[in-house]
């Protein structure tokens, strides 16, 4: 059995460092880890992506990479999937760091839309768990070993 992951491990507000913009830049980021059994109906990686893309498009989150592009990224262990949310907000959807784990990653940088990464990893949990049911697995680390 083939299994992919992500799972929400929280949302971090406040300062963080950024080389070209000092010290006091603001910038909030979330995770979620998980696994999600393959069904059997095609590559799960495939339906994985969709259902993203479906969950994050209300929030203004739109894919930066291509379907050409995301068969590359799988060939080198790269990212599965990049979004974009207006000019300062990203998301990626990339391998975790065991097999089978994967991990969604939003990070903002603009305070005035503050809480969108924590309605992202919230869209994306509650997206999966619909569609998902009984074989997505949400854990606590992105070695996707301690489940909630």
């Amino acid at each position: 059995m083939r299994v992919v992951a992500l799972v929400l491990v929280g949302v971090i507000t406040g300062s963080v460092g950024a080389a070209e913009d000092g010290p006091d830049r603001w910038v909030e980021y979330s995770h979620v880890y998980a696994t999600v059994a393959n069904t059997g109906d095609g590559p799960i990686i495939v339906s994985i992506i969709v259902h993203a893309d479906e969950a994050l498009e209300p929030l203004g989150f739109h894919r930066d990479s291509t379907r050409g592009e995301i068969r590359g990224m799988l060939l080198r262990g790269g990212a599965f999937a990049s979004y974009k949310a207006g000019g300062l907000a990203v998301a990626t959807i990339i391998p975790g760091s065991r097999p089978g784990c994967i991990v969604f990653s939003a990070t903002n940088y603009d305070e005035h839309v503050a809480g969108l990464v924590k309605a992202a990893a919230a869209a994306i949990e509650a997206r999966f768990r619909k569609l998902f049911g009984s074989s997505v697995t949400f854990f606590t680390d992105a070695t996707c070993s301690h489940a909630l």
